[in-house]
C-alpha cells in the first residue's frame, strides 16, 4: 500500500511538472487592432474628420509611446511583460507578446472587462485624439483558447492528493510530508 501511495504521489509531481513545464514554454504573441470608427454623417457634417490611422502617422512618436503606456506593464524583474514588439500603421495593428502565463490572463482579463480600450483612450487623449476606440484582438481566436488552455493548468485541482507514510522512530511516530520534513503524527506531547 505504501508503495502505490509513492508510485500515486510521484505521478501527480510529474503532471504537475509536465503542465508547468508547457505553461512557462508557452509565451503568447497577441495582434491588437486599433481603430477609430467614423460615422459618415459625421465625417461629411465636419468636413474631414480625422482618423486614427491619419493622426499616428502626423504624431507617430507620440502615438506610438500612448500606446506602450496603456498596454505595457512592468514584471517583479522590471522588463516589459506584456510587451510591444511592433506597431503597423493604417488601422493601427500592434504586436504585443505576452511572456508569462500570468500575463496572457491578466491582458485577456483587462480586454474582456474593456480596460486596455479605456487605457488606450486615456493616453491618446492626453496627446490630442480625443475620439473613441475600437479595439479587436485580430488573432483572438488563438488568444482565448490559449486563456482556457492556461485556466485549466493553474486552477487547483482538487482530485489530486497526497497520502503520508507513518514511519516509527523509537516510542514516536511521525509523518512525512511530501517536502520530506517530519512532523509528529500521535503521541506528541510537546
Amino acid at each position: 500500500m505504501a508503495g502505490e501511495s509513492t508510485a500515486v504521489g510521484a505521478e501527480a509531481a510529474r503532471a504537475v511538472l509536465e503542465a508547468s513545464a508547457s505553461i512557462t514554454g508557452g509565451a503568447l504573441s497577441v495582434s491588437l487592432k486599433i481603430d477609430s470608427p467614423i460615422v459618415a454623417g459625421v465625417a461629411l457634417a465636419a468636413g474631414a474628420a480625422v482618423t486614427l490611422g491619419a493622426f499616428y502617422l502626423r504624431y507617430r512618436w507620440k502615438t506610438e509611446n500612448a500606446i506602450r503606456n496603456s498596454l505595457e506593464r512592468m514584471n517583479a524583474i522590471g522588463a516589459a511583460d506584456p510587451e510591444v514588439i511592433n506597431i503597423e500603421e493604417g488601422s493601427i495593428i500592434v504586436k504585443l507578446h505576452c511572456h508569462t502565463p500570468q500575463s496572457v490572463l491578466q491582458f485577456v482579463k483587462d480586454f474582456k472587462e474593456k480596460k486596455v480600450k479605456r487605457r488606450l483612450e486615456e493616453e491618446l487623449k492626453k496627446i490630442g485624439f480625443d475620439k473613441e476606440l475600437e479595439v479587436t484582438i485580430v488573432n483572438g481566436q488563438e488568444v482565448f483558447q490559449r486563456e482556457q488552455e492556461l485556466r485549466s493548468l493553474l486552477e487547483p485541482q482538487e482530485d489530486v492528493k497526497v497520502t503520508v507514510e507513518e514511519v516509527s522512530l523509537g516510542d514516536e511516530e511521525y509523518g512525512r510530508t511530501a517536502q520530506g520534513d517530519r512532523r509528529p503524527v500521535k503521541g506528541d506531547e510537546r
